[in-house]
């Protein structure tokens, strides 16, 4: 059986949340045969992104076009899509970058090879990348700490013979969500209906109501992509803070050496985990499981892990593919 001795910062980070799962999606290389949503969403975002700093000077309309995924989204996650780009056109100008840049490199003197994707590399040699999140992206919060430590960001920049820094350019996943807007009538109005006759409810004047009360009730429908879209949009405009941040993070030699140290000790165990195979009658038993609500609620594997009835000598289960 050929093994796969290449190993990414995101398999890395998939043994360090649970070994099962890389078992799963790098030793069979099972896929989810449908793509998460947020994959998709993430996809389109980066494409508007790339190709604004790639100097298009009609970056939406690209996106709109070609973008990798757009035409996947939903009317609604075009619109949230559409709202950001615009909202991010207003505020900021990317630099002008190298995008997609790869690297490769031995772990140590294993047969493991670590490989990488980053997103971008300035004239200057700076490190940009783009990340979406729905944590807090306060200048005090835990989530500027945390990409201190971005092992992809690391690895790359521990090939590099010079100092050099990752400029984030972050945006915060909504809020908000569609709501029901009330139904108007020709004139604009509100159509508020009494419940007890079906009727149209009228003040003593004979106007109609416009606000519901004791039986009554105000006609709704639900907001439109459209409707939706401008709201997002003008709360971006109004508190872009909370949606966007920009922020440069210079990297050390203590952090980038303590990445090294992690992928090595990563493969380390991947290749303990493999020789125990042969004390187990099913393989996936020697890669332990790491359960918990959070780790579980956001695995595509979780109905074929917890399933301990499932045997992965059957053959690749419903919903997922085999990587090429």
């Amino acid at each position: 059986m050929k093994r796969n001795n290449t190993i990414s910062a995101s398999s890395a980070g998939a043994f360090s949340t649970c070994p099962r799962r890389f078992f799963y999606s790098h030793e069979l290389g099972w896929q989810p045969a449908v793509e998460a949503r947020a994959l998709t969403f993430g996809k389109a975002w980066h494409g508007f992104l790339e190709r604004l700093a790639a100097g298009d000077e009609h970056p939406i309309e690209t996106m709109v076009e070609s973008a990798e995924g757009f035409d996947q989204l939903t009317e609604m996650e075009a619109g949230t899509l559409y709202a950001f780009a615009q909202a991010f056109l207003d505020r900021y100008h990317l630099p002008k970058i190298k995008s997609e840049v790869t690297f490769r490199d031995r772990v140590g003197s294993t047969r493991f090879v670590v490989t990488g994707r980053i997103d971008g590399v300035t004239e200057d040699g700076r490190i940009v990348e783009y990340k979406t999140t729905s944590s807090s992206i306060a200048p005090e919060s835990d989530y500027w700490l945390r990409l201190k430590h971005n092992l992809q960001v690391l690895l790359y920049a521990a090939q590099l013979d010079r100092n050099t820094s990752a400029a984030y350019f972050v945006m915060r996943k909504p809020t908000l969500r569609p709501v029901q807007v009330p139904v108007l009538d020709s004139e604009g109005r509100k159509i508020v209906i009494d419940l007890s006759t079906g009727a149209r409810a009228l003040n003593k004047d004979g106007s109609p109501r416009q606000s519901a009360g004791a039986g009554l009730e105000v006609q709704t429908r639900e907001e439109t992509a459209d409707e939706f879209s401008q709201r997002l949009y003008c709360d971006i405009s109004r508190r872009p803070e909370f949606y966007f941040a920009a922020k440069e993070v210079p990297l050390h030699g203590a952090e980038i050496l303590q990445a090294l140290n992690d992928i090595y000790s990563i493969v380390r165990e991947v290749q303990l985990l493999r020789r125990l195979e042969k004390d187990h009658q099913r393989r996936e038993n020697a890669w332990r499981r790491n359960c918990s609500e959070f780790n579980c609620a956001h695995c595509p594997y979780r109905p074929i892990c917890l399933d301990t009835d499932y045997e992965t000598a059957s053959g690749v289960p419903e919903g997922f593919t085999e990587r090429a």
